[in-house]
């Protein structure tokens, strides 16, 4: 049988039987694997409600608006006044019983949207969250990916995208995703700082699969959405904590963090500092990374925040492997990544400032200011450049300034209840440059070889509309207006400058009803744009204006397409009884998919096309089930009577009650080319079709919790756009074994991964056309690694 007709065969093509098929052994798979995750109330939280706030009831009395440009708040009195600092959404939701929380304010809005989100509450994980590849593990529709273990690259997938890793944080942008820190972008028309996504700085993370980030004033308009990481402030932080964790292969990660509320002021700060070996050789990574904010509350009107970020990482890079060589042995580096100057990537220095400034106008109207800058410098060695020695750095620096203005309005029109969001959203490179500088024991050593000038901006004008016409049915109408430009430069080049500039516009509706106050249906119609990146003019200037096919000489002036995509969704969430989550079912129709290719294997080069007409489609599926429940708790810990333990808003946590809950995640991605004239209808490479997580849990209400999980990747798939090469199907078996003190001032912890040692691909950097032969296109997951932590706090 050959590769095209196996891959043929082995595609989950989304024809009526195949779905059947496909989700029954899916199911059945996930029920064997026998695992719940408390860490993930992504999917458990379609509807809002976790296990530990079954009592919360979230619901909209008139609807609330879309997430703002930064639900993280900004200040807040005291601890009982943290919802205040989340703009005029506030006085729409109604909550019963509790006190309402950030949390809980961005669940409900997350609600009103007419498509796939899910929120991950940073306080419910349970276990090991070392990166951000464990705080999305489970979250449906998030293929999250990465290169070689701890403290590596990461590359995330949403619906089919990211089909590539591009080696480093320049130019290593998720391709079909955005993501932001407190409502503002981290990634930029030139770059993406991984070494500054830092879960434990985390209060909660909101995730907007496809046109769902269209829908709110994040401004995201790529193909698989938006991730939304918000940082934690002095009403959720504590006074003092230390956070502890080590593990396999020398692993080691530290934290230090205060905060609190001082009359109308309160901060937060944390430091951290990380490091491992590695599990492969020549894979030594260490970074440092600290979090300060401030907010100040000027009247119940007014607040404003200011954060700081920065990190500092220095890694070095095994490079890629044959499928035969991760099977063998995957602890091995790459034969051409030789001593004594070994491949490595350094993150010198990178800090992100933020300001974000709530004006309540009118108890009906809010206006929200947002500011950031950014900075990256960032130094790559290179053993394969093209100089006498082959030994060469390439240093990144780059500048980019980006500011939200977001309006929003509740009204009553004829008696119908409508929510208005208009925000502007922009976003420039002030500085970029990059250098290839010749190094010992080079004669030219020192020297600038090459220099690049990068520059680009991003502009939006978003529209959002949300008016219910009959009792519980709500139609959101749509559109966002967006101009970009994209510039690159190098000495003495003869193409000299390259770049575009785009004008386009991205329209959307869909339509919500409320089966009841936890139970929703819906559906939409977006159109999303994606542009290229600046770096894409410099890793080989345009060569192929719109077939992803072989060079053509005289298309270097053509450029880039803009990437656009019609998507219709449709989806349901909520709960009923022991069951609550949600299931999304998706098709786009992509035109001019901007693809990456790795141009040979391990040289760290990459060419970005456009492609013939694609298709993305795919099911995301969520669903938590609590199999067995005990109401009646155990006697208290005498400390959770203590009035000054009480006193903490650590302890004042309610107990949950002792449970065994199955949590299951499927999410189904069928990504293919239409009819290219090179590849036909071949998939495309780089993302697993079906991959699973699933995780059953057992916790006592004493705050034992013990449970196993599996992460299965059921069938194999293509390593290059040809479909000759295949990465392999796995499946890896997890033990999560810990205890929480209810008073929530401490908890321990162990985590043990991939127990069987099964070796695994975790990562593909995608080539053209390997035409069969294994090649060195591969990164191996992690063998059987230990992790066990301990954390303090009061």
């Amino acid at each position: 049988m050959n590769h095209m007709k196996e891959s043929q065969l082995i595609r989950p093509r989304l024809h009526l039987k195949l779905w059947g098929k496909s989700i029954v052994a899916g199911m059945v798979a996930l029920t064997l694997a026998t695992d719940f995750s408390f860490a993930q109330q992504a999917t458990n939280n379609s509807n809002g409600t976790t296990p530990q706030n079954q009592s919360t009831s979230l619901s909209s009395a008139t609807g609330a608006t879309k997430p703002t440009a930064s639900s993280s708040g900004t200040a807040a009195a005291s601890p009982s006044q943290s919802s205040s600092t989340n703009t005029a959404t506030l006085q729409r939701v109604v909550v019963t019983g509790t006190t309402l929380t950030p949390s809980d304010i961005a669940q409900a809005q997350l609600n009103q949207i007419t498509g796939g989100t899910s929120l991950v509450r940073s306080q419910d994980l349970k276990g090991s969250i070392s990166n951000a590849a464990d705080l999305l593990k489970g979250v449906p529709g998030v293929v999250a990916q990465e290169a070689s273990g701890n403290g590596s690259e990461l590359n995330l997938s949403i619906r089919g995208t990211g089909v590539a890793l591009t080696g480093g944080p320049f130019g290593n942008n998720p391709k079909g995703v955005d993501l932001f820190v407190n409502g503002l972008p981290i990634t930029s028309p030139a770059a993406y700082p991984f070494e500054s996504v830092e879960p434990w700085f985390y209060d909660y993370t909101e995730v907007l699969r496809g046109g769902s980030a269209d829908s709110g004033s994040l401004g995201a308009l790529r193909l698989g959405g938006g991730i939304n990481f918000v940082s934690l402030t002095g009403a959720q932080a504590s006074l003092f904590e230390t956070h502890n964790e080590f593990g396999s292969y020398g692993y080691r990660k530290d934290e230090v963090s205060t905060g609190q509320v001082i009359g109308n002021w309160d901060y937060a700060a944390s430091f951290v500092d990380a490091y491992t070996d590695g599990f492969r050789q020549n894979s030594t990574s260490f970074a440092n990374r600290a979090y300060v904010t401030a907010g100040y509350h000027f009247d119940s009107d007014l607040t404003t925040r200011f954060s700081f970020f920065y990190a500092e990482q220095d890694a070095r890079n095994p490079q890629q492997l044959t499928l035969a060589q991760v099977e063998s042995n995957p602890t091995q580096v790459n034969p051409k990544t030789v001593a004594p100057f070994n491949l490595w990537q350094r993150a010198n220095g990178t800090y992100i400032a933020q300001d974000e400034t709530k004006y309540q106008i009118d108890p009906d109207s809010s206006l929200n200011l947002n500011l950031q800058f950014k900075h990256q410098s960032a130094e790559f060695l290179y053993l394969l450049a093209p100089i006498a020695n082959n030994n060469t750095s390439q240093k990144d620096e780059t500048d980019d300034f980006a500011s939200v203005l977001d309006y929003q309005r509740h009204d009553q029109i004829f008696g119908l209840t409508a929510d208005t969001d208009i925000s502007l959203n922009a976003q420039t490179i002030l500085d970029g440059n990059r250098e290839v500088i010749a190094r010992a024991p080079s004669t030219l050593n020192g020297q600038v070889l090459t220099s690049q000038d990068l520059r680009g901006s991003n502009v939006t004008l978003n529209f959002n509309h949300d008016l219910e016409v009959f009792p519980n049915l709500w139609l959101s109408p749509g559109i966002s207006l967006l101009y970009a430009d994209r510039q690159a430069g190098q000495e003495g080049s003869p193409i000299g400058w390259a770049g575009q500039s785009y004008t386009d516009y991205a329209p959307r509706f869909g339509v919500r009803y409320d089966i009841q106050p936890d139970l929703q249906v819906y559906g939409d119609v977006a159109r999303t744009v994606e542009f290229p990146q600046s770096t894409s003019y410099v890793t080989g200037l345009p060569t192929v204006a719109n077939h992803f096919t072989p060079t053509t000489p005289g298309l270097e002036s053509a450029g880039f397409h803009a990437q656009t995509a019609t998507t219709a969704e449709v989806g349901f969430r909520g709960k009923s009884g022991i069951f609550s989550g949600s299931v999304d079912f998706y098709h786009s129709w992509v035109t001019d998919e901007l693809l990456v290719q790795e141009t040979a294997p391990g040289s760290g080069v990459y060419q970005t096309s456009n492609a013939t007409p694609t298709t993305h489609q795919g099911v995301e599926f969520g669903l938590q089930t609590t199999l067995w429940q005990d109401d009646g708790l155990s006697a208290p810990d005498p400390k959770e009577s203590d009035p000054k333990a009480l006193s903490s808003g650590a302890a004042n946590v309610p107990r949950t009650p002792s449970q065994l809950v199955l949590n299951n995640t499927l999410t189904w991605s069928d990504n293919h080319f239409v009819n290219d004239p090179a590849f036909g209808q071949n998939e495309l490479p780089a993302i697993p079709q079906v991959s699973t997580y699933s995780e059953l849990v057992f916790q006592h209400d004493s705050g034992f919790y013990i449970g196993p999980n599996v992460t299965w990747v059921p069938y194999k798939y293509a390593a290059d756009y040809a479909n000759t090469i295949y990465a392999n199907s796995y499946a890896l078996l997890g033990l999560k074994v810990g205890y929480k003190a209810p008073t929530g001032h401490w908890q321990v912890y162990v985590d043990l991964q991939n127990i069987t040692n099964d070796h695994y691909v975790a990562l593909v950097n995608a080539t053209s056309n390997a035409h069969g032969v294994d090649t060195a296109v591969y990164w191996p997951g992690e063998v059987f690694n230990v992790t066990g932590g301990f954390e303090y706090k009061f």
